[in-house]
């Protein structure tokens, strides 16, 4: 397939576009908002003018993975246009837009199954509806595109493209969440009460987050610099290991939500840091549960495809 002038062009334009709306949303919020949320005096967090923390947080994560990746697809458009012969760069850009779709179709359902009350000034069943429509909508525009390219072509750039995206977008949250957890212990143990019930789970997502974005980053770098059928199966291994860990990282939010039901200034849904009741942290433990049956379920049929992939003796 052969690209021409008006597919760089194209690519070029868009990802400039997203790079400097969703990149000024990421700085705002990843820079100015969620790590000092916990360093101001606590009443500045009561008002009206300011959301919740995990509201901060989603908006820095979407806004400084999406800069990132378009960053990338960016770069590859410009050397696109320089290579005029090369169609492989064309198609690492459009790799990086089928990876802001995912990315973007991961926060819209997100919010339509969990993080549907952080806007209380919102209806909660128009949040959840158009949650899920603006997910399926994304689903569909990053599928198409991605069809039309691989029918016929090796698929391994486009896996890799996209372990590398699921690295940064978890590698920006645990770095939003150590940022945060460097905040809080900022005030001194003395100042806030729920100092440790906070740090506990700000350090424990942070972790997990990590080792979930190191584990797409290898499976990534496996799929992309090997060849054959083994480095597909070994990523397959690490890519779902990764999926169970951020399942493990949305049940563990809710378990900690439930379990602190009763301690005030604990909860990270409200603005007011009071619980916000049940719908948050058994919507967290179900949306959880169900990311680690989908890493289970991916690690069976990997280990099937990996016995297919074996020639009979």
């Amino acid at each position: 397939m052969k690209y021409g002038n008006t597919s760089r062009t194209l690519s070029l334009i868009f990802h400039l576009l997203i790079g400097l709306v969703f990149g000024a949303l990421g700085l705002y919020y990843g820079v100015f908002v969620t790590p000092l949320y916990w360093t101001a005096n606590q009443a500045l967090f009561t008002n009206d003018q300011v959301f919740a923390f995990n509201f901060n947080l989603e908006l820095a994560a979407l806004g400084l993975s999406m800069f990132l990746i378009s960053i990338y697809g960016f770069i590859q458009a410009v050397k696109s246009i320089l290579k005029p012969s090369d169609d492989e760069l064309v198609v690492k850009s459009f790799v990086a837009f089928i990876a802001e779709g995912y990315v973007g179709a991961f926060f819209a359902l997100a919010n339509a199954a969990i993080y549907f009350d952080l806007l209380s000034f919102g209806s909660i069943p128009f949040i959840v509806i158009m949650g899920l429509l603006l997910g399926i909508i994304l689903l569909i525009a990053a599928n198409i595109p991605m069809v039309r390219i691989f029918d016929g072509r090796d698929s391994k750039p486009l896996l890799s493209g996209l372990a590398y995206s699921a690295s940064v977008f978890f590698g920006v949250l645990a770095l939003e969440l150590l940022a945060s957890l460097v905040g809080i212990w900022s005030r001194g143990s003395n100042v806030l009460s729920f100092n440790f019930q906070v740090s506990s789970l700000l350090g424990f997502s942070c972790l997990a987050l990590a080792i979930a974005a190191v584990l797409s980053l290898l499976a990534g770098l496996v799929i992309a610099r090997n060849k054959g059928a083994k480095p597909l199966t070994v990523g397959g291994y690490l890519a779902s290991f990764a999926i169970m860990v951020v399942g493990g990282v949305v049940a563990g939010n809710g378990v900690f939500d439930l379990y602190f039901k009763d301690v005030g200034s604990v909860h990270m849904e409200s603005k007011t840091l009071a619980y916000t009741g049940l719908a948050y942290p058994v919507c967290s433990m179900v949306f959880g549960a169900a990311l680690i049956g989908v890493g289970v379920a991916f690690l069976i049929f990997t280990a099937k495809d990996s016995k297919k992939a074996i020639p009979a003796k």
